[in-house]
C-alpha cells in the first residue's frame, strides 16, 4: 500500500545521503541581495558528490507495492526524477501476494500506511484487511520490524501483535498513531482467533442451523442474536451475504472498548464463515422514532435473490436498517401460503409484500397489496418481481 511511493523515496534519499532539491533549477534566495552564488556552487557541487558516493555505496534495496497500477506508475516516476529510481523495486501486488523479498536475510523493516476509512460500510473490509496484513507479517517476515501509521488504534489490533512503540500524531484534523513492532521469528505459528467465546458460539450455531436451512429450502436466517451479553449483536445470513447488526451500547459502556469488540466480532465473523469481507454489511440498531425508522442508509439500490421454501424474494441489504424480509415472520408467511389456494388475498400493512408472494404460490385468486408507506411500496415491486 506504497501510494505515490513518498515514505520509500524519503528513506531512500535518507539512506544514500541525498540531498532534496537536488535537481531543482530555481531557488527563491538567488535573488536575495547577499547572495553569495560561489558559496552556494560550493554548497551544490559536494551534496552533489555526497549523493553520488552515498548512491554507489548503499547495498540494500528498497521494496513498494500497491495495488492500484496507475499508483505504481506515479511512483516509479517520482523515485526516478528523485534519481533514486534503480534503488526501489515498485510492484502492482495485493496485499494477499505479499512475501518476503529476502527469505535468506539479511532482516529489514516493512512501513505501512493502510487505509482507515470512516464510514460504516467499510469497515468489514479493512478489519480484514489488518487482519490479512497481520497474518503475513507474522507467518513471513519473522525476525523484521514493522511500522504502520493509522487513524483507526481499533484497526491497529486486528494486526494482533504487540507494539513496542507508539507515538502520537496528526494527518490533517485526525488523531493518528504510529505503531513500531518486531516480528518474533518465531511468530509464524496459527494467529489466535479474536473474541474466541463468541467465534466458537457462532460457529456451534453455524453447524445446527446450515444443515436444518438446507432441509428446509431457505437462504435467509438469524444465525446469532446476542447470546453471550458481552457480544450485543445480532447475525443474519441471506445466502452468501451476511448483515450484523449491532445493538447500540448505553452511554455507560465506554465507546472505545464497544468498538473494539465490534471490530473483533466483525474479524471472528468473516473467519468462521470463511466469507469474503465485501459480502458482509453493518448496522447499527437502535431505537427509532416517527420518520426515522423510514429514512435511507444508503443510495445503493443493490437487491439480491433469496430463497424462502418455495418462494424467490429480493431483499435490499444495504439502503435501509431493515432489508425488507422479517426473518421472524417466516413461519406466518408459510402458513398463509397453505391457506390461500383459490382465495382472494387481501395483504394490509402490507410492508414489501413477501406474505403476498406466498399467498400467490399458494394458489391464491387474486392478491391485493396496500401499504401507507411510500418506502414500502417500492420495496413490494421489488419484492414481488420473482413471483411474476
Amino acid at each position: 500500500m506504497c501510494g505515490s511511493g513518498t515514505l520509500l523515496i524519503e528513506a531512500a534519499m535518507l539512506a544514500t545521503d541525498r540531498a532534496p532539491g537536488l535537481h531543482r533549477g530555481h531557488w527563491g534566495f538567488g535573488g536575495w541581495a547577499q547572495h553569495d552564488d560561489g558559496i552556494w556552487k560550493e554548497v551544490k557541487a559536494e551534496a552533489q558528490t555526497r549523493a553520488r558516493q552515498g548512491l554507489a555505496a548503499y547495498e540494500s534495496r528498497f521494496y513498494g507495492s500497491d495495488v492500484d497500477a496507475r499508483v505504481i506508475e506515479r511512483a516509479r516516476r517520482n523515485a526516478r526524477r528523485a534519481g533514486i529510481g534503480e534503488l526501489i523495486d515498485f510492484d502492482v501486488k495485493d496485499v494477499a501476494q505479499l512475501n518476503n523479498p529476502l527469505p535468506k536475510g539479511p532482516y529489514g523493516t516493512v512501513i505501512s500506511n493502510p487505509p482507515y476509512g470512516e464510514r460504516l460500510e467499510s469497515e468489514p473490509a479493512l478489519i480484514a484487511l489488518h487482519s490479512l496484513l497481520g497474518r503475513i507479517m507474522k507467518s513471513q517476515f519473522g525476525g523484521w520490524n514493522l511500522s504502520v501509521f493509522s487513524a483507526s488504534p481499533e484497526l491497529l489490533s486486528c494486526l494482533q501483535l504487540r507494539a513496542d512503540k507508539q507515538f502520537k500524531a496528526k494527518n490533517g484534523p485526525l488523531d493518528c498513531v504510529q505503531k513500531n513492532y518486531h516480528l518474533a521469528e518465531s511468530e509464524g505459528g496459527k494467529p489466535a482467533m479474536l473474541a474466541e467465546d463468541f467465534a466458537n458460539r457462532l460457529r456451534k450455531n453455524l453447524k445446527k442451523f446450515e444443515k436444518w436451512a438446507r432441509q428446509e429450502g431457505i437462504e435467509c436466517y438469524r444465525l446469532y442474536d446476542a447470546d453471550l451479553p458481552e457480544y450485543n449483536v445480532a447475525i443474519d445470513r441471506y445466502a452468501d451475504w451476511v448483515v450484523v447488526q449491532e445493538y447500540a451500547p448505553p452511554k455507560t459502556v465506554d465507546a472505545h472498548k464497544a468498538r473494539q469488540r465490534l471490530f473483533d466480532i466483525i474479524a471472528a465473523t468473516i473467519a468462521v464463515l470463511d466469507m469474503a469481507p465485501n459480502k458482509l454489511v453493518l448496522k447499527t440498531r437502535e431505537r427509532q422514532k416517527g420518520k426515522n425508522q423510514y429514512q435511507k442508509m444508503a443510495e445503493k439500490g443493490d437487491f439480491i435473490e433469496v430463497q424462502e421454501y418455495n418462494a424467490r424474494l429480493w431483499v435490499n441489504l444495504t439502503d435501509y436498517l431493515d432489508t425488507g424480509l422479517f426473518l421472524d415472520h417466516r413461519i406466518a408467511r408459510r402458513m398463509l401460503g397453505q391457506m390461500s389456494k383459490g382465495k382472494d388475498f387481501l395483504n394490509l400493512f402490507s410492508y414489501t409484500g413477501s406474505a403476498s408472494v406466498h399467498a400467490g404460490l399458494g394458489g391464491a385468486r387474486s392478491t391485493t397489496t396496500v401499504d401507507m408507506s411510500r418506502t414500502y411500496r417500492s420495496g413490494r415491486n421489488a419484492t414481488c418481481v420473482s413471483m411474476a
